[in-house]
């Protein structure tokens, strides 16, 4: 028999300002590599889940293919190919954010995986600048901290609002 563990993909959602989960099931028995290799496609070729196929989306531009995902110790590379034009830079930022977030951002992700390498055309790729206002920029070798800005599981106070006896109060 086979077995099966959820995986998120991180796909953003309107306005470029969130990512959303997207959970897909990978088999247990598949290497680290073949793992990554899966997600990477999987994001690439966008959400699956009819829910989020209209609402959300892949950042990775058309032109742009993946032709490999290598792991290096804690890193993985993810190499694409074709046409990115001067435009696109912003696009290839966001699609190395999903990339981060899903190969290293949640509990179910690849062990010991800590920072992703875009290569594009065989150059590391590294963002203009800040993707998230007033964060690191990710340079080369790009980690979460970065890309906080776009976490789909913001911290948020735990406050609320109630009424007694006519009164309206805040904890």
């Amino acid at each position: 028999p086979l077995f099966y563990k959820a995986q998120d993909l991180y796909f953003f959602g309107p306005q470029n300002s969130r990512l959303v989960p997207d959970s897909v099931f990978v088999p247990l028995g598949a290497t680290v590599s073949q793992l990554l290799d899966t997600l990477v496609k999987s994001l690439a070729d966008g959400p699956t889940d009819p829910w989020l196929v209209g609402a959300t989306g892949t950042e990775r531009p058309s032109d742009l293919k993946v032709q490999g995902v290598t792991v290096n110790g804690s890193a993985v590379a993810v190499d694409l190919a074709g046409h990115a034009s001067k435009a696109d830079r912003k696009q290839i930022g966001r699609f190395a954010a999903q990339l981060v977030w899903t190969l290293t951002g949640s509990r179910t992700s690849p062990p010991a995986i800590q920072s992703v390498i875009v290569n594009v055309n065989g150059q590391p790729f590294s963002p203009a600048g800040s993707p998230c206002a007033g964060g690191p920029n990710p340079g080369e070798i790009q980690t979460q901290a970065a890309y906080e800005c776009f976490d789909p599981y913001p911290s948020s106070p735990a406050s609320f609002y109630y009424v007694d006896h006519g009164q309206p109060w805040s904890r």
